[in-house]
């Protein structure tokens, strides 16, 4: 993982974008990313929705969001 990769933000990203605590499902030192998984229950309803943070070595880390 490069030094400049951290967990700790890009788990933090994830979770203000996302409005709810978040928790890791992977951390892939082979291909430098991290998964994680958001949910919450409101009433009736339990929303879960999943997130992948990538390394970029030449600009941002970037962030794919999935339901």
């Amino acid at each position: 993982m490069p030094d400049d990769f951290n967990y700790t933000e890009s788990k933090k990203a994830v979770e203000q974008f996302y409005g709810v605590s978040c928790s890791s499902v992977s951390n892939d030192t082979f291909v430098d990313q991290y998964e994680f998984e958001c949910s919450q229950t409101q009433g009736n309803y339990s929303y879960v929705a999943s997130a992948r943070v990538e390394y970029n070595a030449t600009g941002l880390d970037e962030v794919y969001l999935y339901e």
